[in-house]
């Protein structure tokens, strides 16, 4: 045989096995870096191959030490660990606060985020910055910038306060002229302020007697308010109303039960876009859920993109309320009928044959007065008092909280931001996350007046009365 074809042979032999083990490399790492990135792990005592989870960690402030299962990591917030599925303990722990701990279960493959740990301190400083003679009602802007309190409820006095600087706080008052609104001597009204558009511009005020409501828009930028009643100016019978957006222009307006867009611009209110409203929520600055009387039922729908969807029917007589909510590029419509609770995902895709698929559903012990989905999208809270059911759409998990709280005459429980909330149950403020815990007593405060975090986070201001003197009263909660 001819030792040159013998070697060329060789050498095709060798050049294909090579590429032939090259190709079979690349297949196996790509495998590996694939199951590596979706988390799966050689656990060399069990001799298995697992997929983890990921679990984020961040904390306000940041540098905690972070304790997993009992064992100090090497490392502080923010940061980032890959962990086994299933049920894990954390603790966060920084000096001169309170720890903060949560206990989670997590499916294999899933990311986790813990970024919204808020630490209290040990000691909480309070102190009062601003006397005030009196406030009926009080609200802080979307952007905790300013804050408007009604000082005189009979003489329609509002006062806007600049929190921009804690330390020298600004006030400006404003007095509804008497001939914006209507009066009727015999039966003196009172001014409550309502809400402040999302620009945090304009403020909507309310003005109301023994027989009629009246609605009165302040622009807190000029010099005198330029106060605007909505009720005079289109001579409707309003009975609620809400900003649209951020123009201060555009609004919508019951007028009985038929749901209407008013522009205060070129001074025109629509036919009515909702018939037989008994309750209606707006979220941004057109998508609308609404409950509705129709011939002989009651029922809760949307007003989605300029059109009507009917997602449920119930007996006229039942008790509906709705709330809506986007979260990741998804519609979520909620409805409480009686004590059951039903999230329907897409609520523009459901047909009534198919209408009786829900997200989810759960049962409460008692009827729920109030829904609410958080300005995140991804909590529902459905309650009674400071009751309240919670719903995570991240996770579909459902916690009841303060079961023992239930009482329709008692204030519900207010955003604190995304995560937390504040109540004032008995004259003390408290905060809490989403799924009641973490649980922090702040300072004793006016029950009927709002608590929140400034801007920047570092306060939570509060109302005070000592010595029946009222007073603005910041405590502390980040340290320098």
């Amino acid at each position: 045989m001819n030792t040159h074809q013998l070697s060329k042979r060789r050498r095709q032999a060798l050049l294909f096995f090579t590429y032939g083990f090259m190709t079979l490399a690349t297949i196996v790492i790509s495998a590996i870096c694939i199951l590596l990135v979706l988390g799966y792990r050689f656990d060399i005592k069990d001799r298995t191959l697992e997929q983890g989870a990921l679990l984020q960690f961040r904390s306000t402030p940041t540098g905690a030490t972070i304790i997993l299962d009992g064992v100090k990591q090497s490392f502080t917030t923010p940061g980032k660990l890959e962990v086994k599925s299933g049920s894990h303990t954390i603790e966060f722990q920084r000096e001169k606060y309170h720890p903060w701990q949560k206990t989670v279960s997590l499916d294999a493959g899933e990311l986790r985020w813990l970024n919204y740990a808020r630490f209290v301190p040990e000691t909480i400083e309070t102190k009062s910055v601003l006397s005030i003679d009196t406030a009926s009602s009080a609200l802080p802007t979307p952007d905790r910038k300013f804050l408007a309190a009604v000082t005189e409820a009979k003489a329609g006095t509002v006062t806007i306060y600049d929190l921009r600087d804690i330390a020298r706080i600004t006030a400006k008052s404003y007095t509804i002229p008497t001939e914006i609104y209507t009066q009727h001597p015999e039966q003196p009204g009172v001014f409550a302020i309502e809400e402040w558009d999302f620009g945090s511009r304009y403020l909507l005020m309310s003005y109301t007697n023994a027989t009629a409501k009246q609605f009165i828009r302040l622009d807190r930028t000029t010099a005198s308010g330029s106060p605007y009643n909505l009720t005079n100016e289109f001579n409707l019978p309003f009975s609620s109303v809400h900003f649209s957006g951020t123009s201060g222009a555009l609004l919508y307006a019951l007028t009985g039960q038929d749901l209407r867009k008013v522009d205060t611009g070129n001074k025109s209110v629509s036919q009515p876009i909702v018939t037989g409203v008994t309750q209606y929520r707006l979220y941004r600055e057109n998508d609308i859920a609404f409950a509705a009387v129709r011939d002989d039922k009651k029922v809760a729908g949307v007003y989605l993109d300029g059109k009507e969807h009917i997602v449920k029917n119930f007996a006229v007589s039942d008790d509906v309320m709705v709330d809506i909510t986007e979260y990741f590029s998804h519609f979520y419509l909620a409805i409480t009928h009686m004590n059951h609770i039903e999230i329907i995902k897409d609520p523009t895709e459901v047909s009534q044959v198919s209408a009786g698929r829900a997200y989810a559903s759960f049962d409460m012990p008692y009827r729920p007065t109030w829904i609410d989905f958080g300005s995140s999208g991804r909590f529902l809270i459905v309650g009674s008092g400071r009751a309240y059911d919670k719903y995570d759409l991240e996770t579909d998990e459902h916690v009841a909280v303060n079961p023992d709280e239930v009482n329709a005459a008692q204030a519900a429980p207010t955003w604190l931001d995304d995560y937390y909330l504040v109540d004032n149950p008995t004259g003390t403020v408290r905060i809490y996350e989403f799924d009641g815990k973490n649980r922090h007593t702040i300072a004793a405060a006016e029950p009927s007046l709002p608590a929140f975090l400034t801007e920047n986070g570092k306060y939570l201001i509060s109302f005070v009365k000592k010595n029946d003197k009222l007073s603005l009263q910041t405590s502390r909660l980040i340290l320098d």
